[in-house]
C-alpha cells in the first residue's frame, strides 16, 4: 500500500505504466549482440563490451547499455517515446528539443531519416554542464516510439560515435 501511495498524483495509470516498464522483457541472441525488447523493438549492440543493464528509476527508460572504459563510461539509453501528441516528425523534434533544453542539453542539429523502414529523427546535442555530447536516434512506429540516447564525455565522443551510429542504424520496430 505504501508503494501505491507514493505514486501520488500519477494514479493507477502511472502505476500500471511503471509496472509494465519495470517488468520489461528482453532477450539476447546466442551471440548476445542482438537485443529484442518487449518483442517490439530490436537493435544490435555495436560491440561485446557494451553491458546491458535494466533501469529501475524511470518507467519510461527500461534498459541501458554501458561501455566500460577508463574514465566516464559512454552510455546508450533506450527510452519509450509517448506518441499521444501525434506522429508528425517535425512536432516530435520540436517537443524533444524543448524537453532536452529543460535538462540543460542544447540540440544543435536535427535530421529526418528512414532507419530500417521506420520514420526516424537523428538529433545531435551538447550538455555543457556535464561536458557531454549526445547522438539521439528516434524511431516512430505505428503504436510506439523509441529513443536511443547515446551520450559520452565530449573528449571521447568522436572515438565512440561510430558505435553510437551503428547502434542507431541497426534499430528497428518489430510491431
Amino acid at each position: 500500500m505504501k508503494k501505491l501511495l507514493a505514486w501520488g498524483g500519477m494514479g493507477i495509470a502511472g502505476l500500471l505504466l511503471a509496472t509494465q516498464a519495470w517488468s520489461v522483457q528482453y532477450t539476447k541472441s546466442a551471440d548476445k549482440m542482438t537485443i529484442v525488447v518487449d518483442q517490439a523493438f530490436e537493435f544490435h549492440k555495436p560491440d561485446k563490451k557494451w553491458d546491458t543493464q535494466k533501469v529501475r528509476k524511470d518507467p519510461n527508460t527500461p534498459l541501458k547499455w554501458v561501455f566500460k572504459q577508463a574514465g566516464p563510461d559512454p552510455v546508450i539509453t533506450l527510452k519509450y517515446l509517448d506518441l499521444a501528441k501525434g506522429k508528425n516528425l517535425s512536432k516530435i523534434a520540436d517537443h524533444l528539443k524543448m524537453e532536452y533544453k529543460l535538462q540543460g542539453i542544447n540540440i544543435q542539429k536535427v535530421e529526418q531519416k528512414t532507419i530500417n523502414g521506420n520514420r526516424a529523427l537523428l538529433l545531435q546535442g551538447l550538455n555543457p554542464s556535464k561536458d557531454e555530447r549526445l547522438l539521439i536516434g528516434v524511431l516512430v512506429g505505428p503504436n510506439q516510439g523509441y529513443i536511443l540516447e547515446c551520450a559520452s564525455e565530449a573528449d571521447d565522443f568522436n572515438a565512440i560515435k561510430g558505435h553510437f551510429r551503428q547502434a542507431i542504424n541497426t534499430a528497428r520496430i518489430l510491431k
